[in-house]
Parts: structure tokens; sequence; C-alpha cells
């Protein structure tokens, strides 16, 4: 299960693992002080809940573009795992699929509201 964490330890910890190995990351709060870097507020985190949000995978809230960006890399690699179907038979339910696919993503990331069906 992802565990929800505020944006600033979010973006620390993105920064922290693109920056350093696991091991590093792990070591942010025993040996920093005051680390003065965009990753400062790992400092008030424990080693054990460090290494639970990493292994365990964690979410924040994003912006806009975040979102936007994160749905064009999650869709460049859809598109290479799943290419399109090219015979006719299987090429609407392909594309109907795709479409439902894309849609679910866009719900997801918050950049997209179904409208409900009001009778």
């Amino acid at each position: 299960m992802k565990h929800a964490v505020s944006r600033e330890i979010g973006l620390a910890l993105d920064c922290a693992i693109r920056e350093f190995t696991l091991e590093a990351v792990l070591d942010v709060p025993k040996r920093f002080n005051r680390w003065n870097n965009e990753c400062e507020p790992l400092n008030e985190i424990s080693t054990y809940q460090l290494a639970q949000y990493i292994i365990e995978g964690y979410t924040y809230p994003k912006s806009k573009e975040e979102k936007i960006d994160s749905f064009v890399d999650w869709f460049q690699n859809y598109n290479e795992h799943i290419p399109y179907p090219t015979k006719n038979s299987s090429y609407r339910r392909g594309r109907r699929q795709a479409l439902e696919e894309i849609e679910k993503k866009l719900v997801e990331l918050n950049l997209l509201e179904l409208e409900t069906e009001m009778e």
C-alpha cells in the first residue's frame, strides 16, 4: 500500500532518490543535522519511516503540470508495451480498450472529471 505523504516530503524523497543511492537516502536523518537543500524535510523522518516510504511507495499532491507530465510518461510507456491492433475485427475493441485505459488514467490523476449520468 502506498503511503500518502505531504508535498514537501514527496518532492524531497524524489530529489533524494534521484541524487543518491538507497543507503545514502536512508542515512539522511543520521548524517545531516541541517541539510540546506531540497531534502531538508527528510531530517524530521525516522530511518524506518523513510525505508517504508521508499519500499512500499508513496504518493503526494501534485501540481497540474506534474500530473500532465506523469500522464505523458505513462502514455508513452503504454504505447510502447501495448501496440494498437491492426486487424479489422479486433481494431475497434482494441481502440475502445485503449481509450478506456487512457480515460481511467486521466481520472486517476484528477485531470478529467467524468460526468455522472442523471435521469
